[in-house]
């Protein structure tokens, strides 16, 4: 036999063992091994290759997905169309205050009245966010309705749904005349938490407390009526809001 023979012999026989070796290992093993490796190079393939997203096709993205509106819930975004862009000037930016692991603090992140003296200063949108008001005044930083004598709503828009359990309301000025107050629910629901006669009272600023049991369902939406009708001190003004209750 020549050297050649010889090597081709030892080569024969080790690629007869090699396949008898792994001839007996199961598919589905084979199988697994295979996905592994591919998995593992897809891997190593996405890591190393740098990006390709565009970021301004996820803000494109990311806007169509949040002006989406649900015929039960309209989206908070529709609403900030009613806040004029001045908002920035006022400091009112919304805010969340989050105590314990479910309980918010929420300011409004969005505002409109059914009157107001102007539409940046003693607008709606004065009341939106936290209490920007130094103290008891006839300040442009807080909600006053057009007419000091009339009736007028304020309906505030928060950020989270929530079940409530109280209202926080800042009245910088003439506090006393708030006659209704209504939260309403996910399906448009109104449910009145505080009515009261109006009457002038002698604490000024007022933080007036509201407190809410035994409502279930959530909600966004908080709408105030002031009845100025028999006011003789001007219009009774509010500074901020605040929503307090259990994260839906």
């Amino acid at each position: 036999m020549s050297f050649f023979d010889n090597i081709k012999k030892r080569i024969t026989g080790v690629r007869g063992r090699v396949t008898g070796f792994f001839g007996g290992v199961n598919p589905f093993v084979w199988y697994a091994i295979v996905g592994l490796v591919v998995l593992i190079a897809a891997v190593v393939l996405l890591s190393v290759m740098p990006s390709s997203t565009d970021p301004a096709i996820v803000q494109l993205t990311i806007d169509a997905a949040v002006a989406q509106s649900d015929n039960l819930a309209p989206t908070l975004v529709s609403r900030l169309t009613q806040t004029p862009p001045q908002l920035a000037l006022t400091g009112s930016a919304p805010t969340l205050s989050i105590a314990g692991r479910r309980v918010i603090n929420q300011y409004a992140a969005s505002a409109e009245a059914t009157s107001q003296r102007g539409r940046l200063d003693y607008g709606a949108v004065q009341a939106v966010g936290p209490p920007n008001t130094p103290t008891c005044g006839d300040f442009r930083t807080a909600w006053a309705s057009e007419i000091p004598t009339e009736i007028a709503t304020l309906t505030l828009y928060f950020p989270e749904l929530v079940r409530p359990s109280a209202i926080r309301i800042y009245e910088t000025y003439n506090p006393g005349f708030i006659t209704m107050v209504v939260f309403r629910d996910v399906f448009g629901d109104e449910h009145i938490v505080y009515e009261a006669a109006p009457q002038a009272s002698p604490q000024c600023p007022l933080i007036r407390e509201i407190p809410i049991e035994n409502l279930e369902l959530p909600g966004n939406t908080v709408l105030i009526t002031v009845n100025q009708t028999t006011s003789i001190g001007g219009s009774n003004q509010i500074d901020a809001v605040e929503l307090i209750g259990i994260k839906y």
